[in-house]
C-alpha cells in the first residue's frame, strides 16, 4: 500500500497543476494526506487490510464542492451539479447532450445555440453567474 501511495504522490505532482485548473471539483487535502505517505520512514512495517480504513483518504464532505469560473479553466461550473438532469441524459452518444459542450461560456454567452430548441433551452439546462441567464 505505501509503495502505491508513494506512486501516486510522485504523479500527483506531475498534475497538480492539471488538477487544480482543469477538473470540476476541488480536492481538498489530498496532497497533504499523499505526503504523508511519502514521509514514513524507512522500515516501517507493512500494513494489513484492518488498517485500511484509517489510511483512506476522506475528504470533509462540507469542502467538497463545484469549483467556480475563477478557479476552473474547464469551465464545468455551469453543469455542476447539473441544472435539470433531464437536459443531458447520462449514456447519450449525441454530443449535443454533453452539458460540457452545450453550456461553454467559450461558445457564447448562452453558451452553444446549436444544443438548444423548444423546451430544451439554456436557461433551463445551464447554471449562470447570479442566475443572470447569460455567462457575459
Amino acid at each position: 500500500a505505501r509503495a502505491y501511495a508513494k506512486q501516486v504522490a510522485s504523479l500527483y505532482d506531475l498534475v497538480d497543476g492539471c488538477v487544480q485548473r482543469q477538473t470540476p471539483w476541488s480536492f481538498p487535502g489530498l496532497k497533504e494526506y499523499l505526503e504523508v505517505w511519502n514521509k514514513l520512514p524507512p522500515g516501517t512495517p507493512p500494513f494489513d487490510a484492518a488498517d485500511t480504513p484509517q489510511l483512506s483518504w476522506w475528504p470533509d464532505p462540507m469542502l467538497m464542492r463545484a469549483k467556480t469560473p475563477e478557479e476552473s479553466d474547464g469551465h464545468y461550473w455551469p453543469c455542476v451539479p447539473l441544472k435539470d438532469r433531464a437536459c443531458f441524459p447520462a449514456g447519450e452518444d449525441n454530443i449535443y447532450t454533453s452539458c460540457e459542450l452545450c453550456c461553454d461560456p467559450g461558445k457564447g454567452p448562452t453558451g452553444d445555440a446549436a444544443c438548444f430548441g423548444g423546451e430544451w433551452t439554456f436557461d433551463r439546462c445551464c447554471h449562470t453567474p447570479g442566475g443572470s441567464g447569460r455567462f457575459y
